[in-house]
Formats: structure tokens, sequence, C-alpha cells
């Protein structure tokens, strides 16, 4: 008996593996990953609004994860300084941040005593009153 034979055989560049096709890169994804990276947007929520796996959210946009927040920062802090020619409100915010100031503080006009305080306050006139008032002044 004659085995039976395939009349047409899949062209193998049409023919596809097992499972997904891999993901490849895209700067369209890269440059929103990088926004909602700079925004604080967890991995894993970008992951799944970007419809893939953390994993391969990692692997393809590791350069976008790790330096859109800071990149937001680094144009924040240019921002910040161009206002300062022109507002001294962000002069002295821009002072405070990276020169180290702070603003000074009045102290209390009247702070209130301490336990000791009190005690030996009481000790200078718990005698007036009594028969000791004559002995002791």
């Amino acid at each position: 008996m004659p085995k039976a034979s395939r009349s047409a055989e899949p062209d193998p560049a049409l023919k596809r593996g097992r499972g997904r096709p891999a993901l490849e890169r895209s700067e369209s994804v890269a440059r929103r990953v990088q926004s909602w990276a700079a925004c604080g947007v967890r991995i894993d929520d970008i992951a799944e609004l970007e419809s893939m796996s953390p994993p391969t959210l990692r692997r393809l946009y590791r350069p976008e994860l790790d330096l859109g927040a800071t990149r937001a920062n680094a144009e924040a802090a240019q921002r910040l300084f161009r206002a300062t020619a022109t507002d001294w409100r962000a002069a002295l915010a821009w002072l405070k941040c990276r020169a180290g100031w702070i603003e000074a503080t009045a102290p209390p006009s009247d702070p209130q005593p301490g336990k000791k305080a009190e005690a030996e306050a009481f000790g200078l006139v718990a005698h007036r009153h009594t028969d000791w008032q004559d002995l002791l002044q």
C-alpha cells in the first residue's frame, strides 16, 4: 500500500513557529513609555497599557524606563532656573531646593515651662501664707 504524500507543502516564509510573534522595538511606543515613566506610572501599568508583559517591556524599553523620570526632573529644573530671572518666588524655591536655604522661624514668644521649672517656681513661694513664712524669709 503506498504512503499518502502531501501534495502541497506550505511556503517556509509563511510558516510561523510556536507562540506569539516576537515584539519589536517601536519609537512611538518608546516615546509613550518614557512619558509615562516620567509621570511615575508603574512598570506593570505601562506594560498593561502597551499590551505586553513587564519583562518584555523592560527588555525592549529599559533606557526609557530608567531615564524617564530623570529627564522630566531635568526639564523641570531648567524651567525653574530660567524663571528665577523674573520671578523671586522661583528664585526662592530654587535656593531652598538646591542651595539648602531654609526659612527662619521666630522662637516662640512665651514658651511653656516644663515640670522642673514649675516645681522650682513653686518652691520659691511655697512658704507664703504658712507658719513658716516668717522663718524662711
